[in-house]
């Protein structure tokens, strides 16, 4: 009789959200609340927004019925109606543009509020951890709850995209939990979000109707995180379960952010560089939409699905899952506007949006493929370096258990450890060059991230409630830092040397030298731009008036003299192009530098650091 009732609720919520949604786009129109395409849209036309509103309050009064009908407990109620708060701001935001500091501040709030009310919640052996390790957690818990939610809103930008992923998603936790468990409270709220959102789709597939703005990109991410925690609560359902299908959302709005804010773009501003707005400048929206469906379904599922059946190595499904991912949105080049992909794409106008040259065949290899190559490469180093250094300190026979969790430290470690290193492999202050100037800089890098990798795998061990005498802790930290520095460093050098072989092939011969002015980070980048986009071009040195930095070798180039020297290096050389980078315009006498460059005929580019277009 309660199947029958709780079949009855879902159908019901399904039907009034569907009214509701189309009641709320007539009143859209009538109010004219519309999204208006600019530059950085993925749609053309105006379109009505703010219909998420109509399927959260559909499921808000669902769910409180659930809570009077002793379903849910209390704090487990007000758990989920804590999403009325991020629904409310949303469609604040939607209707008239809110701060940063407002929004974030009411999403902190909302989340804190949740992790609150669900204190019974743990992972394994939080019991007996400590209060440090207690409090990291919560904090984790906090920000993550926060993170889900912000990236499901920027993930909100094509037609399709975000109801596509919210039902998939919610229709496989569902199923999970139904087959193990039966229909469970759990169960019940994911297919209650399913049932909601599902009828959205009809209005939102492409050609798009209406948009849900906002209030429901926001309500959907923090909903599936506070059902998340209420399933693990009750341990129906591990984390790993969603985490892992939402790992197309993950991967492409954590790598997009990354991007931007280490390559020192506003990042805070709205851009066209997540990897499924590239791919919806080469398709359609509903084909990329569709294929993030089905990536769900067939790649996904079946590795949510290993990782609920076998819970301790639920780690290691989830390196499977995203790595293939994240090597994707490294390929697609995301947060990165002069990416490959970026760069075909043509405007209305037929005309180039970046005026630079093709990559051919090889060279797209050389500076797409490879980069990819070598962070796999990293990350195999790593685990090996983890795993050796583990290894000389086990004595003696283990348990199965003791062995398995040594073995998702490993990974853990492993992991972590080059998370940190990409992030410092995005930046362009780093890893562009093969130079010996380099090698102290990356054995710092190296250090850092075997730190951090440390740190995480104490952390997950004490969760475990395995612990390590100190002084063995100390020896496998030590011994895994000069591990990772010696084979970061070795590998660097031998790609290096691969690459600066592999260019004589693959470059064509008549190469163009280029002096750069200015041996500051705004030249560094110039040049690092140069070296890893534009083959054709042979940077020879630099010209800087710093008296201080003159002959000396800066990322393999020499500063070859000050401006005033300008005339006779570029004879001397046969320099044929100078560049100046945007940065430092203002600051160099660059009608001189002109008068120099047109008197020895060569030509004078100045240029952006971000997308090297020739002025």
């Amino acid at each position: 009789m309660k199947l029958m009732v709780y079949i009855a609720d879902l159908a019901l919520s399904s039907t009034i959200s569907y009214f509701a949604i189309r009641s709320y786009l007539r009143y859209a129109v009538r109010r004219q609340i519309f999204d208006i395409p600019n530059h950085r849209s993925s749609h053309t036309r105006p379109t009505p927004r703010g219909a998420g509103i109509a399927f959260a309050a559909t499921f808000l009064i669902f769910a409180a019925l659930l809570g009077l009908q002793h379903a849910l407990q209390p704090r487990e109620l007000i758990a989920v109606l804590t999403a009325a708060f991020v629904a409310g701001i949303g469609y604040w935001d939607d209707r008239s543009d809110l701060s940063i500091r407002k929004r974030l501040g009411v999403q902190l709030f909302a989340s804190a509020l949740v992790v609150a009310c669900l204190a019974n919640f743990h992972l394994p052996g939080q019991a007996s951890a400590s209060i440090p390790i207690i409090a990291i957690l919560v904090c984790f818990e906090v920000l993550g709850i926060t993170w889900i939610l912000n990236l499901t809103n920027f993930m909100d930008g094509i037609d399709g995209i975000v109801a596509i992923e919210v039902v998939t998603v919610t229709t496989i936790c569902a199923g999970i939990i139904i087959i193990e468990r039966g229909l469970t409270i759990t169960a019940l709220l994911f297919a209650l979000l399913d049932a909601t959102v599902a009828p959205f789709l009809i209005f939102n597939w492409s050609p798009a109707k209406i948009f849900m703005g906002d209030v429901g990109s926001c309500f959907i991410g923090f909903t599936l995180g506070v059902v998340s925690l209420i399933a693990a609560a009750h341990h129906h359902l591990s984390l790993f379960c969603p985490l892992i299908l939402l790992a197309v959302f993950i991967c492409d709005a954590t790598t997009t952010l990354l991007t931007r804010m280490l390559t020192g773009q506003r990042w805070y501003e709205p851009h066209r560089t997540h990897a499924f707005q590239i791919l919806a400048r080469h398709f359609s929206h509903s084909r990329v939409s569709g294929f993030i469906g089905l990536l769900n379904l067939i790649w996904l599922a079946p590795l949510a699905i290993a990782a609920e059946i076998d819970q301790a190595h639920g780690l290691i499904y989830a390196v499977i899952a995203f790595a293939p991912i994240l090597l994707a949105c490294r390929m697609l080049g995301v947060g990165n506007p002069n990416s490959a992909f970026i760069l075909f794409v043509e405007n209305r106008s037929g005309e180039a949006i970046f005026p630079i040259k093709s990559l051919n065949g090889s060279e797209a290899f050389m500076h797409q493929v490879f980069p990819s190559m070598q962070l796999v490469l990293i990350f195999i180093f790593s685990l090996t370096s983890a795993y050796a250094a583990l290894l000389q300190h086990m004595y003696g026979p283990v348990s199965s258990t003791i062995h398995s969790a040594f073995v998702e430290v490993v990974v853990l470690w492993s992991v972590c450890q080059s998370l940190l290193l990409i992030c410092f492999r995005l930046h362009r202050r780093y890893w562009r060059f093969a130079s010996v100037e380099e090698l102290p800089a990356l054995a710092g890098i190296s250090l850092l991230g075997s730190t951090f990798g440390a740190l995480c795998a104490s952390i997950f061990l004490g969760m475990r409630g395995i612990y390590l005498p100190r002084t063995t802790s100390l020896a496998i930290y030590v011994m895994e830092a000069c591990l990772s520095i010696l084979t970061l460093c070795g590998l660097r050098i031998f790609l290096g040397q691969i690459t600066q072989t592999s260019r004589r092939f693959l470059r064509r011969t008549d190469k163009k030298p280029v002096l750069i002015c200015s041996a500051d980070m705004a030249g560094v980048s110039v040049l690092s731009e140069l070296r890893l986009r534009y083959p054709e071009y042979h940077p020879i040195g630099f010209i800087d008036e710093r008296p201080e930095v003159h002959g000396i070798s800066i990322c393999g180039l020499k500063v070859l003299g000050r401006q005033r020297d300008l005339k006779s290096v570029l004879r001397k050389y046969s320099v044929r192009h100078v560049f100046i980078s945007e940065m430092m315009h203002q600051n160099l006498a660059t009608d001189a530098i002109r008068r120099d460059c047109v008197a020895e005929n060569v030509r004078l580019h100045i240029v952006s650091t971000v997308a090297l277009e020739v002025a």
